[in-house]
């Protein structure tokens, strides 16, 4: 919404609809539906009555942001001071094209949220109304994303749309199923960190409340809710055992046993046809067996490419004489989306999302292969595109994504400028979808066409002029398909699909009579039977024109192969070309009648939180002993704070008083704070008055503002700036110890004090492998600190020149993936993955630091419990070395430098070599269910080597590694 400046709302019965006036047409949309579905919504969770309200109707009214400063889809429900809803006004990816109407299906999803976790009682409404609607036991400490999402997902696939109607978000839980590898219900709370990861709670979360609601009844499933959110059980498990006649485990147990799995082998590699691609034979190779994830599979004459998405890695394979290929690295790119190669093997479209905007942004640029070189394109919203070689011209066919519009986008290429210069744009009938765009003959591309819930294969032939043709061939009613490939040999498209009981399968499209005046029809292929993790991606290879052989990828529970499949039994039928017109053009402008110009600066509802947000700024020890920074915080610990947020929740105010009961005296703070939701901003401001028994103490302001940029493919700089400053007293005077003590006394002068810290940092550390440790890279950076301190009201004392301290201050840090070159089996990490971080003038008694570590040994347990609800995800064996050469550092020592070289001989230095078992725990309940909310608990042996400690061993605590 940041990227807007015209912003109207529109009230409805329940709904205050906020949005960018770009976005009219979908407010429109969503403001002629969005009260019926809320009524339905509480009438199927029968709510509780409150405020004088019926039961089974909605009780609160939600504001519901509409905005279009992102192009990448998505959206969120959050309690963050109030309830409210965020959609993105934009097309779906293909993976969440689940719906007849994709805006309406999403703010569904996201309502079902708002309903049931607002399953409160009149008591726990009337505190929320008056605290926050934060305050809330069922989100923060009961249900876990598992049924969290669970619900919302089950919720939109009733009328046969949305996730559990499609056959390729069923397949994680039926391969876990199949595999031998169904998870716990503790293992997919939310917590995981390792793929899946937090898709893991979505994918067994849907079918899982829907198996409840089918097996006991949704009344019982309503008062688990209701129970989870009144303090009905202070867990997940225990609420749930408050509610149902069996246990959880039990429940689990029988949702294990109802998800039907084809009579298939576990172990694709079984089948007579299937071999694996990088050892060529049945055996697994050690690429298919470490956790990699490939994906982006795409054809080209001499053969394909392929990215492997547990790392950044894309990779080019030619066919050799003998038939295999050699897989070589093109480059990496931590931020792609989507591949697509031309026919010839020349360029490659890469789709990408840009993070240098407030909001993360679609892009398109095109690398050639050839030249190795990149050709960015600066149409904006471009989400897919490829390459078509048309008598020796290039043309780039793009999906382009406007709202809930797509459109078709095609540029040709100017060889000479290095650019791609636009042709035409031909916007499809708004709700239309576009994915996977391919070449498919000359001057023609195919692409997958969604209309409503029907999946077509849609030509779009004569490219090269100002107005394309259009066609398409409708897919069985029962099927739906993802990821065009051309055959580069034949008049031919393969694709993965999927009916509703199926695995994903290979498909394929014969499209060489589609112009033919008599037939006009394609013939479809589709395989008739499952294979264990599915064919995913499938790209056809010939070799010496030959019979053909596909290799696809194919997704287990926790991995991923590259796989190769021969002798496909297919079944085959006709179905007719139609033409294709778009029944209007792009969104048309619309008003609304009676919206209004949004000016509010922040909400009207926040939150009042009985807590204390005021702090203290203190000299340490009265400036006698100073740390680098002379001072410390100290927080008040009685107060109440009041919150306020816009609703798209890029800035916030807090206000608050705070008072210290022992130390008699108190203050006012008032903060404001802000980010995007890339990194490219985020600020925040604090002022603090405080005053005590002889009036004014002290006056404060801390801020901090950091902005990063993406620069090329994996590199970024990151520029922070935080500072620190009070005028006034740094000690309180206490009446309590002053009626108690002779010889209290207390520094009553007034002090202006100021610390300064900012960084400027490049990096190009990405990850590289599959290993979870397996990044590569360096880090360089500088700091600059000045500490600054006088006497408002006289002379200086003399401990104040020991307070003042300025320094530039600069480091670096390498990662190596590992140093031992094999590739690690799924789960364990045993490779040597290296981190290596140096600095100088760090700390003011600090000349140069260094600290060298490596993973001795790493083991994914990726398990939870839920008696005692604890995830466990890792333990880690960390050896290491660190050393700092210690010195009394002067004013920008590094102006010394030179000078310091030469006396290091006489620095003193402590050093020592480590060993530390680290292991990663964390809550498997609520909201603490969660990947980022995980411990990182060690235990620390250390031998010193030089110093003061020279020769002991001591043991300690700790929860610091590089890693």
């Amino acid at each position: 919404m940041a990227d807007t400046d015209q912003i109207r709302t529109v009230s409805t019965k329940w709904f205050d609809i906020i949005y960018a006036e770009e976005c009219t047409r979908s407010a429109l949309e969503l403001s002629e539906k969005c009260d019926s579905i809320y009524e339905e919504l509480c009438r199927d969770y029968n709510v509780p009555a409150n405020k004088g309200g019926k039961e089974g109707e909605p009780q609160f009214r939600i504001p519901v942001v509409v905005t279009n400063g992102t192009d990448i889809f998505n959206a969120y429900f959050t309690t963050n001071n109030f309830n409210h809803i965020v959609l993105y006004d934009t097309g779906s990816d293909d993976d969440m094209a689940v719906f007849s109407n994709q805006f309406i299906g999403t703010f569904t999803h996201e309502l079902t949220h708002a309903v049931s976790i607002n399953m409160r009682s009149s008591g726990a409404r009337k505190l929320a109304d008056i605290f926050s609607d934060n305050i809330n036991l069922g989100s923060i400490f009961v249900m876990p994303s598992l049924i969290k999402e669970g619900a919302a997902v089950e919720y939109e696939s009733r009328n046969g749309e949305g996730r559990l109607n499609d056959g390729f978000y069923l397949h994680t839980v039926r391969q876990a199923k199949l595999s031998g590898k169904f998870p716990g219900y503790g293992d997919v709370t939310g917590a995981r960190s390792k793929y899946p990861a937090g898709s893991s709670a979505y994918s067994f979360g849907g079918p899982f409340v829907k198996f409840l609601r089918e097996k006991y009844g949704p009344e019982l499933y309503n008062k688990f809710w209701y129970n989870a959110v009144n303090g009905g059980g202070f867990t997940f498990k225990w609420s749930f055992g408050k509610t149902y006649p069996v246990s959880l485990n039990q429940a689990w147990e029988e949702f294990k046993a109802s998800v039907s799995v084809p009579e298939i082998k576990q172990n694709p590699l079984e089948e007579e046809n299937i071999t694996d691609f990088f050892s060529h034979t049945v055996k697994p190779s050690v690429k298919n067996r470490r956790g990699s994830r490939y994906s982006n599979l795409t054809a080209f004459n001499d053969g394909f490419i392929y990215s492997d998405d547990s790392g950044t890695g894309v990779y080019l394979c030619r066919k050799t004489e003998a038939g295999y290929f050699r897989p070589k690295k093109l480059f990496e790119h931590s931020d792609f989306n989507s591949l697509k190669v031309s026919l010839d093997g020349r360029y490659l479209s890469v789709a990408y999302t840009a993070l240098n905007h407030v909001n993360p942004k679609s892009r398109v640029s095109v690398y050639d292969i050839k030249k190795d070189r990149w050709i960015d394109v600066k149409e904006q919203g471009l989400r897919e595109a490829c390459v078509i070689n048309s008598e020796g011209t290039y043309y780039l066919a793009a999906v382009k994504i406007t709202g809930q519009t797509s459109s078709l986008c095609v540029f040709r290429l100017n060889e000479k400028k290095s650019s791609f210069e636009k042709v035409s744009e031909t916007a499809f009938s708004r709700g239309d979808q576009l994915f996977s765009p391919v070449q498919a003959g000359e001057a023609s591309a195919a692409f997958i066409y969604k209309n409503g819930l029907s999946w077509s294969v849609l030509f779009a032939d004569s490219l090269n002029s100002d107005t394309p043709d259009f066609s398409f061939v409708r897919m069985p009613e029962d099927v739906r398909i993802r990821t065009l490939n051309p055959d580069p040999f034949s008049d031919t498209l393969s694709f993965s699909f999927v009916r509703k009981d199926s695995f994903p399968r290979a498909g394929f499209i014969s499209f060489a009579d589609r112009k033919n005046a008599s037939k006009k029809s394609c013939e479809l292929y589709f395989e008739d039977a499952d294979v264990s993790g599915g064919v995913y991606q499938p790209v056809v290879q010939r070799f010496n024109g030959n019979a053909s052989e596909i290799v696809y990828a194919a997704f287990f529970y926790d991995n991923g192969s590259l796989l190769v499949k021969k002798g496909l039994s297919l079944e085959k039928s006709s179905a007719p070309v139609l033409s294709y017109s778009s029944s209007e053009a792009a969104d048309s402008e619309e008003e609304i009648s009676d919206s209004l110009p949004y000016k509010k600066l922040y909400w009207s509802r926040g939150s009042f939180l009985i807590l204390s947000k005021l702090s203290m700024m203190n000299f340490t020890d009265a400036g006698k002993k100073m740390n680098d920074d002379g001072v410390e915080e100290s927080s008040v610990p009685l107060g109440v704070v009041f919150e306020r947020n816009n609703p798209w929740d890029s800035d916030s105010v807090t206000f608050g008083v705070g008072f210290d009961v022992f130390d008699l005296y108190g203050g006012i703070t008032l903060g404001f704070s802000g980010q995007g939701t890339t990194s490219l901003y985020e600020y925040s401001d604090t002022v603090n008055l405080l005053f005590d028994a002889k009036g004014f103490t002290q006056v404060s302001n801390k801020f901090y503002f950091s902005s990063g940029l993406r620069l090329w493919n994996n590199s970024s700089i990151v520029l922070t700036e935080s500072n620190m400053t009070f005028v006034g007293r740094g000690e309180i005077y206490s009446l309590l110890e002053d009626a108690g003590n002779e010889d209290y006394s207390v520094d009553l002068n007034n002090y202006a004090y100021t610390v300064n810290d900012a960084g400027l940092a490049f990096s190009t550390i990405h990850k590289t492998g599959s290993g979870i440790y397996e990044s590569s890279g360096f880090a360089i950076g500088a700091g600059i600190k000045n500490v600054g301190i006088t006497r408002i009201d006289g002379e200086d004392p003399d401990w104040i020149s020991g307070m003042r301290y300025n320094s530039v201050y600069p480091y670096a840090e390498i990662a190596l993936p590992f140093l031992i070159p094999v590739s690690c089996v799924n789960n364990f990490t045993y490779n040597l993955p290296v981190r290596i971080y140096g600095a100088l003038l760090s700390a003011r008694k600090t000349f140069a630091y260094i600290n060298a570590e490596s993973v001795l040994f790493g083991y994914e347990i990726q398990r939870g419990y839920g008696m005692i609800p604890v995830y466990f995800n890792r333990i880690l064996l960390t050896g290491g070395y660190h050393g700092q050469l210690k010195n009394e550092n002067r004013d920008y020592e590094i102006r010394y430098l030179k000078d310091d070289l030469d006396l290091v001989d006489d620095m003193e230095y402590e050093d020592g070599v480590y060993a530390s078992l680290f292991i990663q725990p964390g809550l498997n309940t609520g909201a603490f269910a969660n990947s980022a909310a995980v411990l990182k608990l060690g235990l620390q042996g250390e031998y010193h080597l030089h110093g003061e400690d020279k020769g002991k061993v001591s043991l300690s605590f700790t929860m610091s590694t590089l890693f």
